[in-house]
């Protein structure tokens, strides 16, 4: 079961990244122009979120600046990953309902105490955004996302 909920997984993540707009991958290297700073890439990062196409741009985003990002889009799939994959950042989406994302924050918290977490909102507060290190506003832009993502891994390498 583990075996084809993983492969599940991997095929929901390829097809979402495929059925981007060509503009918007090719449109990626103005925001990593805008971004301030050498990159410090935390090895695994976990991004979940229920809309495939928010997600696969921000996964687009971030593997374009060198991280390497794991999708989940549905709370089985993110506690899998939680479980069972090292994570140093988990992102999870303002697309995400309350009781999904505390329950996930709970588990990561307590399998993986070193994870930073980083909420998206989106024009309003989200009811779990305290949960996070850092809350970022969706309205703030993609360089102020990748600043933030960075400044988390910032943190994971002094306490590591």
């Amino acid at each position: 079961m583990v075996a084809s909920t993983l492969q599940m997984i991997s095929s929901a993540q390829e097809i979402s990244v495929m059925r981007l707009p060509q503009q918007l991958k090719a449109g990626n290297d103005r925001y990593v122009r805008s971004f301030d700073g050498p990159l410090l890439a935390p090895s695994n990062v976990l991004l979940y979120g229920h809309d495939l196409h928010l997600s696969g741009s921000r996964k687009i985003l971030l593997e374009s600046v060198g991280y390497k990002v794991r999708f989940a889009g549905n709370a089985d799939e993110a506690l899998l990953r939680v479980m069972r994959t090292p994570i140093q950042l988990l992102i999870v989406c303002h697309t995400v309902p309350f009781e999904s994302a505390e329950k996930l924050l709970l588990v990561a918290r307590t399998s993986q105490p070193v994870v930073r977490v980083l909420v998206l909102t989106a024009a309003k507060p989200t009811p779990y955004q305290h949960l996070g290190e850092e809350v970022h506003d969706t309205a703030d832009g993609p360089a102020m996302f990748l600043a933030k993502v960075q400044n988390l891994a910032l943190m994971n390498l002094r306490t590591n």
